[in-house]
């Protein structure tokens, strides 16, 4: 007989209950023999090897499949499948009951055991086909990956209980509709009674899925990325990642790309542990060998996005990058304000304002600060280079924070107090009582963390008086000494551009660096004058600031405060300085049809009725422009930010916590790619 190979698969010209008949039907050419190995599991002692007897008398196993001795119940088995299904088919078929009751798998608890059968009223189970059962199993993987499940949810005595009381409602509703011709209800009544113990498999086994699951869908991606690869219509955004718990380094990439049918489509490609120092010579290296398993032998075919971490920067130097248009924001943002600073005791105050524009424990934002340095500003392609800068714009670079004058200085403070006070409410479990009453919950951080400055003010704005009156009761009002509504407000004037800003360009799976254009025309306008805030503030709408409150606001913004002032005055000559449009900026406006007048079809064009994603109408027009729409393909495919390699790390922050501290990095990968 054949040696024992459980890395076998299925014999082709078999199947499980193909086996089974044969056995039944055939008892002198098929049967079921022992495995004689050594160390054997208890559920051995119900099922052996089905094999088939040629004329010669002499046996063959027949791979890849183990059968009852008693009721010739035939099941894969191979070093990918699992046993939960085995050892449960032997406690209840096999006469060895007792022996076997060490590997039953459901607590003897009744208060949480499982309800049988029976207990349902149902009839003998009926055992589903192994296609169905595999169906289950990638259901099951990719239920776990979506939603960033544990694999040990699958073993929950909870969801079988429901499964099994799902498929016992589907049968009572299929009867009822069948006995009244009103249709058939789905659920459970194509093999009718089903037990969820042969259908729902192990974790172990759900594990070893998403491992193949995750293989299948590289090659998928491999393939669908061939046409846009060649169209140049594929940009990846790269960036690093560490989790808290291990302090493994991460490099993670995104992929957004434009296919054939000017859809825009994003893809989480890979999340893989990055070994060494990140020199940037080492980190080209390692995304050359990642991206060369799905297609991607040279990255002079795909466009970049990346931050302006110096390794980055160093990497790309060769390849013409876009930086992160988000990142130079939070950037500009964080020089305005002295992030990373302290204000010195002798200069009128001992508040701290270092991380003042970060977002406290933001753990799953990257792993680089994305400094700027003044060699890396300039963008691949300038339009024009940039005149030498003045020496005011120069002073306003280069100011310290002991250059700042005592008002400006008090802002500074102000941003610090509220910081804290929200750091005191959040640990001490105030939000609550402020939530009750009425007023909502003060916060520090968003998902995306360039909003998280404004969002927290904001928060602290709209409950302020019921925070001053909780924190009287635990005697901590000197939280609040520092903090005055009319600053508060003066400086959520001056950052709501910026709120406005991002959140337009976080567009999702449409283009967008057709609108850096157009902001930065904005955020200019609105920080040439108090007056021109003022103006924005009234233009633009939110949801909470409407009617009486409106009103209130107005008066505490007519009087600009001096230390507003320094810092309208001072963002204005930092945007002018630290940002410098490029000509795929530019391009990409040109090329949406909404802010470009094209020649020889403008007569045809109501703007009125465009859509705002340009990809529609350069699919349509793509055999009347067809090298434009070439074009327009590629340049829209690349993203102003790179917010979806941000948002993978947040779902790794997610599937890593602190009860999941042993997963896989490899495995993290593939559910990743998955979700």
């Amino acid at each position: 007989m054949a040696s024992d190979d459980n890395s076998a698969s299925p014999q082709t010209q078999f199947n499980s209950e193909r086996i089974k008949l044969l056995l039944k039907s055939e008892p002198n050419k098929y049967k079921v023999v022992k495995n004689e190995s050594s160390s054997l599991k208890q559920w051995w002692q119900a099922f052996g090897y089905p094999t088939l007897t040629n004329k010669m008398g002499e046996s063959t196993r027949i791979k890849g499949y183990v059968s009852c001795f008693k009721c010739f119940s035939t099941f894969i088995y191979h070093n990918r499948s699992g046993t939960i299904r085995l050892k449960q088919h032997a406690i209840k078929c096999s006469d060895i009951t007792s022996s076997l009751s060490s590997i039953t798998i459901i607590n003897d608890d009744s208060s949480f055991a499982q309800s049988t059968l029976a207990q349902h009223g149902f009839k003998k189970s009926f055992i589903l086909p192994e296609k169905d059962i595999e169906n289950i199993k990638k259901l099951s993987a990719q239920w776990v990956c979506h939603d960033l499940r544990p694999f040990s949810i699958l073993e929950d005595k909870g969801l079988h209980a429901l499964a099994q009381d799902l498929i016992r409602i589907g049968i009572c509703y299929f009867e009822f509709e069948l006995s009244n011709n009103e249709g058939i209800f789905e659920l459970g009544h194509k093999y009718g009674v089903v037990d969820v113990n042969e259908v729902l498999r192990s974790r172990h086994t759900i594990s070893r899925t998403v491992y193949d699951l995750g293989d299948s869908y590289r090659q998928y991606i491999k393939q669908i990325l061939i046409e846009p690869l060649k169209a140049r219509a594929v940009t990846i955004c790269p960036d690093f990642w560490s989790d808290c718990y291990k302090n493994i380094s991460y490099l993670g990439l995104s992929i957004t790309f434009v296919d054939v049918n000017y859809k825009m489509f994003s893809i989480d490609l890979f999340c893989r542990p990055f070994v060494g120092v990140k020199k940037h010579d080492l980190l080209l290296k390692a995304l050359e060998k990642h991206l060369l398993e799905f297609g991607i032998d040279d990255i002079t075919h795909v466009n970049i996005v990346s931050d302006r971490g110096s390794n980055f920067v160093a990497a790309f130097r060769h390849f013409q990058p876009l930086f992160c248009y988000g990142h130079r924001l939070n950037n500009i943002l964080q020089k305005s304000f002295f992030a990373n600073t302290k204000l010195k005791r002798d200069q009128g105050t001992t508040l701290p304002i270092s991380n003042i524009l970060n977002p406290i424990n933001d753990e799953f934002s990257s792993e680089e600060s994305s400094e700027d340095e003044e060699e890396n500003m300039l963008p691949a392609i300038p339009v024009i280079r940039k005149k030498a800068a003045n020496k005011n714009q120069q002073l306003v670079f280069k100011m310290s924070i002991d250059d700042v004058p005592i008002e400006a200085k008090n802002v500074l403070a102000t941003l610090t107090q509220c910081k804290r006070t929200v750091k005191y409410i959040k640990k001490s479990g105030l939000n609550q009582e402020i939530e009750n009453a009425g007023d909502g919950t003060v916060h520090q951080s968003v998902v995306t963390r360039w909003l998280s400055l404004i969002d927290t003010l904001e928060s602290i704005l709209k409950s302020f008086k019921i925070i001053k009156k909780v924190l009287a009761s635990k005697q901590q009002q000197y939280l609040m000494n520092n903090i005055t509504e009319k600053v508060i407000k003066q400086i959520i004037l001056l950052l709501r551009p910026f709120k406005h800003v991002i959140k337009l360009i976080r567009t999702g799976y449409t283009p967008s660096l057709y609108m850096v254009l157009l902001t930065v025309k904005t955020l200019r306008d609105a920080t040439s004058s108090y007056e021109a805030l003022l103006n924005y503030n009234d233009n633009s709408s939110d949801d909470h600031q409407s009617g009486d409150e409106h009103k209130e606001s107005d008066e505490d913004l007519i009087d600009e405060l001096e230390g507003i002032s320094f810092f309208w005055k001072r963002i204005r000559c930092l945007l002018d300085e630290m940002f410098t449009l490029d000509i795929r900026h530019y391009a990409a406006t040109l090329l949406h049809p909404k802010y470009r007048s094209l020649k020889f079809c403008s007569k045809e064009l109501d703007k009125s009725k465009l859509e705002s994603n340009p990809l529609s109408f350069w699919k349509e027009y793509k055999d009347k422009f067809p090298i434009l729409s070439r074009y327009a393909r590629s340049i829209h495919s690349i993203p102003a930010t790179s917010t979806s390699v941000e948002r993978q790390f947040s779902g790794a922050g997610w599937a890593i916590n602190e009860i999941r501290t042993s997963l896989n990095p490899a495995q993290l990968d593939n559910i990743l790619l998955i979700r």
